[in-house]
């Protein structure tokens, strides 16, 4: 497993755990202005989980000054191992473009950190709530399903049902390995919240169209295990009798447009969104544009355009998506 992937570093020995800043102040300044200056275009931004480093105080602070500008003023940078140096600005924040802000936690908010973790050779245990209290203004359903519906467009609106599929506080506890750090499961009774929720909606609002959204990517292609959704064969059944074409996600940092197949022959199409603003992406840095087609049906038609930060232009660059 490449922990450095995870924005975390583990010395020889696993005496202690050091932490690599994981986002770049520019790459998200790009992203930012890109908001502010054609956010007219845009109906929502979502954002797929992994806000911050780690669920920590200071990691969730930080993320929330990036989105509310509410908090502190310095934003962190570093080299891929060194010490964070400040980084001081006039930074923007992205709830200051007027856009409704959607967001879903992923496995790295909901680390924690405890003396006694580490001390077991555990470090970052699942099942943290501070993201709670950090984006509850956002996120309003702990390890639950939450829904947002868009205001009409002529008689069809767009609904996004959104689920955390974190690791819950106990799993992985017995493992010797460290794939809880980068894993997620379709809980049974998630999954059913999410099916439930679909049905709701879908009552109250004819004319709807639905995507689902989680973090973990189901049957990612060539998916190390380490980053694999558990139970995922779940999510895609459940998807498919709710009538969902689509489900978002994020969390492999490489994006990918795909159809997901469970065993008894159910599909889902995955759109998976890449990073947008790690330090360090050797696959590069992307932002997804989605264009949605909502009929008397449903949603007709997705364009998943996908744009790529091109450091020599300073400015992202649309490219075709794997």
């Amino acid at each position: 497993m490449d922990y450095r992937q995870a924005g975390l570093l583990f010395p020889h020995g696993l005496r202690r755990v050091r932490l690599t800043s994981s986002y770049s102040p520019d790459l998200l300044d790009g992203l930012i202005e890109r908001v502010y200056r054609q956010g007219d275009r845009f109906d929502a931004v979502l954002i797929s989980g992994d806000l911050a480093t780690t669920g920590k105080e200071k990691d969730l602070e930080q993320a929330r000054s990036c989105i509310d500008g509410d908090a502190s003023a310095r934003w962190y940078s570093s080299h891929s191992f060194g010490k964070p140096r400040p980084e001081i600005g006039s930074h923007r924040a992205l709830k200051g473009a007027g856009r409704p802000i959607l967001l879903l936690p992923g496995n790295h908010d909901r680390y924690r950190s405890s003396f006694l973790s580490t001390l077991l050779l555990r470090p970052f245990p699942p099942g943290g709530t501070l993201f709670d209290e950090y984006f509850g203004h956002y996120w309003k359903v702990g390890q639950g399903v939450q829904g947002w519906i868009s205001p009409p467009k002529g008689d069809a609106r767009l609904g996004l049902v959104s689920a955390d599929l974190s690791l819950r506080e106990n799993e992985g506890k017995d493992s010797l390995t460290y794939s809880y750090l980068g894993q997620g499961k379709a809980y049974e009774d998630v999954i059913a919240e999410l099916g439930k929720l679909t049905d709701e909606l879908r009552a109250d609002y004819p004319n709807l169209g639905l995507l689902w959204i989680v973090h973990f990517p189901p049957k990612y292609p060539q998916n190390k295990d380490f980053l694999r959704l558990l139970e995922d064969e779940t999510l895609i059944k459940a998807a498919y009798k709710k009538g969902i074409s689509y489900v978002l996600s994020g969390h492999t940092h490489i994006p990918r447009a795909y159809t997901a197949t469970s065993s008894d022959g159910s599909t889902v199409e995955v759109l998976c969104a890449g990073t947008a603003a790690q330090v360090v992406a050797l696959e590069g840095n992307f932002i997804h544009e989605l264009t949605i087609e909502v009929g008397g049906k449903g949603i007709t038609s997705i364009s998943f355009q996908s744009f790529q930060w091109y450091e020599a232009v300073q400015q992202w660059v649309q490219v075709a998506c794997p």
